[in-house]
């Protein structure tokens, strides 16, 4: 059934105040709903940015608030963590973490159970802050993309042009495929 081919976008470590606007104006323009794994720290200097995420129908996840990793932290700091977060994002937070570097131990995970919150990985990786082509990173996905696929994708972090020029040839190639994408919290 065409309806079950969903993908969900995600991008991590915005928002960026260069590249995220261009991201979520693709988004708009292609009505696709996206998934963004925001740092804290980079939510709290750009409000505007987290916004208009919300408006626009995504999904706003953690991705700490330092983009801390999420192995041999202790739990005080790891709590703090998500509650600055937590505190930058207000209304816009949903239950979902990604952890940096998609690692995180035991010790953690329960840390995230017990304030229930789920930690989200991916299925596809672009490995778009490897610094690769557009033409790379939009291939990577068309040519893996599967019903219900999580990939992975940058809009913060460093230099996201190929990322950005990638978007549109992702979106328009996979909708005439018969894919849509959506946003995690609707699967």
């Amino acid at each position: 059934q065409a309806r079950d081919k969903v993908l969900y976008l995600t991008f991590d470590d915005g928002p960026n105040g260069y590249f995220t606007p261009q991201v979520l104006g693709i988004l708009a323009e292609h009505q696709a709903q996206a998934t963004f794994f925001v740092i804290g720290q980079e939510a709290e200097r750009r409000p505007e940015l987290i916004d208009q995420m919300v408006a626009q129908g995504h999904v706003v996840g953690h991705h700490t608030w330092s983009h801390a990793a999420l192995i041999d932290i202790d739990r005080e700091a790891l709590l703090d963590e998500i509650e600055r977060t937590g505190e930058a994002l207000g209304d816009a937070i949903s239950p979902y973490l990604r952890p940096p570097g998609g690692e995180i131990d035991q010790k953690a995970r329960d840390v995230l159970d017990e304030q229930g919150i789920e930690m989200v990985r991916w299925t596809i990786d672009t490995e778009d802050w490897r610094g690769r082509s557009a033409e790379q990173i939009a291939s990577t996905v068309i040519s893996q993309a599967r019903p219900g696929q999580i990939v992975l994708l940058h809009d913060g972090g460093g230099d996201r042009t190929a990322t950005v020029a990638a978007l549109p040839v992702i979106l328009t190639t996979l909708r005439e495929e018969g894919y849509t994408f959506a946003a995690l919290s609707r699967r």
